[in-house]
Parts: structure tokens; sequence; C-alpha cells
């Protein structure tokens, strides 16, 4: 699980109820301390690929161990996501602003075929 996606200006990863203190008692990151964002137009793009949430933190994961793509220079890469029981080849690919370490923000999609 990623620790956060932003849609349209909202975070949707924490239940309304939930105040600060709770969560910094209770709520420990998962592996990645990156946080994730999309924007809306990817956003409509993932969802009507569906393309799971589950798939693009392991893009995220993947980027920070260092296997990325495409290296598009400014701190923009390509990740490869696999396509449901088809792989990465025939998959889609992503442009991703990301910060080793700090964010990744996924901006574009397209499918390979």
């Amino acid at each position: 699980m990623c620790p956060l996606f932003v849609r349209a200006g909202k975070t949707h990863w924490l239940p309304a109820a939930w105040d600060k203190a709770h969560i910094q008692n209770r709520w420990q990151p998962a592996e990645s301390s990156v946080r994730t964002f999309k924007t809306k137009a990817f956003t409509r793009f993932a969802d009507k690929a569906g393309i799971s949430e589950a798939a693009l933190c392991r893009a995220v994961r993947d980027a920070e161990r260092g296997l990325i793509a495409a290296d598009l220079g400014g701190r923009v890469i390509k990740q490869r996501i696999a396509r449901a029981r088809q792989g990465k080849s025939g998959g889609f690919r992503t442009l991703i602003v990301f910060r080793t370490g700090a964010r990744a923000i996924f901006v574009h999609g397209f499918a390979k075929n």
C-alpha cells in the first residue's frame, strides 16, 4: 500500500474521524516513505485502463530500488506497468516525476499496444 494518493485535491487515505494524535501513535508508513500522487488526468486513464493502485505502488518501489525503464532527465522517469495476465512488455507506460526518498507524481500514462 502506498502511503498517500491525492485525487482532485482531496486525500483518500484516512477516515475523516482520525485525528493527528491517532495518526502519530498508530499509523506506520508502508515499506516506502515516498509520498505518491496522481494527477486528475492520470487518475482517469488508470481507472479506464484498469490499473490498480497496487501496480502503481510496485512501479514506485521499483524506481526506489533503481529499476527504472528510462530516465528522461529533469527527475522525469518512464516506468513499465504490467497489464493483467500479459506482463510488462505489452502493458502500460507511465511518466513519473520522481524524487528519490521524497515523492512520486504520476503525470501521464499510455498503452503499449
